[in-house]
C-alpha cells in the first residue's frame, strides 16, 4: 500500500484468517493416474472427515459419466466416510476430466466439488509425435518415426507418405518392428511450411496416424543489403548512395543553400538595434 507520508511511502499489510470447511478431504482431487487400455478397472479412495461445523450427512449428487462409478461408504456416522472412485473399461480415447459433487448436510457449506482426473494411453502413438526439419538440413538428414501400440494384438505399418514432394517417407524394419524413415528428396532445402506425414496401418480402429512436419525458413546471409551494383542502402535515410558520391552542401535550418560564389545577404537590424 502506498501512502503520502514521505518517511513511509510504502506499507506492507499482512492479513491472516481461518477458512472454515464443512468437511476435510485427505486429497483435494482424485487422480487415477495413467491407465493402459489393457488394464482392468482402477479404483482410488479418499477419506472425508467432519469439518468445522456440525455432523456430516453426505449424499452423492446424480452423475451422467459412464466411465466413472462412485460410491460413498460410512466409516463413522456423522464423522468419517470413504469416497471410492472407480474407472472401468472401455476407457475413453485419451483422457478423463470429470467431477464428483457431494451434499454435505451442513447449511453453511451445502455442496462440495471434487475433481477427478485420468490419462489413458492412446491405442497407438507416433514417436516422435512431431517432426521439425532443421534449418541447415542437408541430403544426409533423416528422421525415424516408430509407432507404439497399447493393445495386445500386433499391428503393422502398411505405407507412409508426405504432403510435400520434397520430403520422402519409406517403411523399413523387420516383420514385427516397422518404422518410417523421413528424409529430404534432394540436397536442396525445401520451401518452409507445415506439412503432414500420413502413416497407414493394418489396424482397423486406427487405420491412419498423422504426424505434423514443420520446415524452418532459410536463414538470410549476413551482410549489407544492396539495391544496385556498388550502391549501399542507407537505412537511416531510406535511400541508396555510392561510396564515392560527394556529400551534399551543408544546410542551415531555415536558410536555403546558396550558389558557389554568391554573397549571403546580411540579416536586417532589429527595430531596437
Amino acid at each position: 500500500m502506498t501512502t503520502n507520508d514521505p518517511s513511509h511511502p510504502k506499507v506492507n499489510l499482512v492479513c491472516k484468517g481461518t477458512i472454515l470447511e464443512a468437511l476435510h478431504l485427505d486429497k483435494r482431487s482424485v487422480n487415477l493416474g495413467r491407465i493402459s487400455r489393457s488394464s482392468p478397472e482402477v479404483t482410488k479412495t479418499i477419506v472425508i472427515t467432519r469439518g468445522d461445523a456440525g455432523p456430516l450427512k453426505p449424499k452423492l449428487l446424480p452423475r451422467d459419466d459412464l466411465h466413472v462409478k462412485v460410491a460413498l461408504k460410512e466409516i463413522e456416522a456423522g464423522e468419517k466416510y470413504a469416497l471410492e472412485v472407480t474407472m472401468k473399461p472401455p476407457f475413453p480415447s485419451d483422457s478423463l476430466r470429470t467431477k464428483v459433487q457431494i451434499e454435505t448436510g451442513v447449511a453453511e457449506d451445502p455442496t462440495v466439488i471434487i475433481p477427478v482426473y485420468a490419462a489413458v494411453t492412446p491405442r497407438v502413438a507416433a514417436r516422435p509425435n512431431r517432426i521439425v526439419v532443421p534449418t541447415r538440413a542437408d541430403a544426409n538428414w533423416k528422421q525415424a518415426v516408430r509407432l507404439k501400440w497399447d493393445v495386445p494384438e500386433p499391428h503393422k505399418i502398411v505405407s507412409a507418405s508426405v504432403t510435400d514432394p520434397s520430403i520422402v517417407a519409406r517403411v523399413t524394419g523387420s516383420e514385427n518392428s516397422h518404422e518410417v524413415v523421413v528424409a529430404l528428396a534432394s540436397a536442396e532445402m525445401p520451401t518452409a511450411g507445415n506439412f503432414v506425414l500420413t502413416i497407414v496401418t493394418d489396424d482397423a480402429k486406427m487405420p491412419e496416424i498423422k504426424v505434423p512436419i514443420t520446415i524452418g525458413r532459410k536463414r538470410s546471409r549476413p551482410g549489407i543489403p544492396r539495391n544496385v551494383k556498388g550502391a549501399k542502402i542507407d537505412n537511416t535515410r531510406g535511400r541508396a548512395h555510392t561510396p564515392d558520391a560527394k556529400a551534399p552542401a551543408a544546410r542551415v535550418k531555415g536558410v536555403a543553400a546558396q550558389p558557389k560564389g554568391a554573397v549571403r545577404p546580411k540579416p536586417a537590424k532589429s527595430a531596437g538595434g
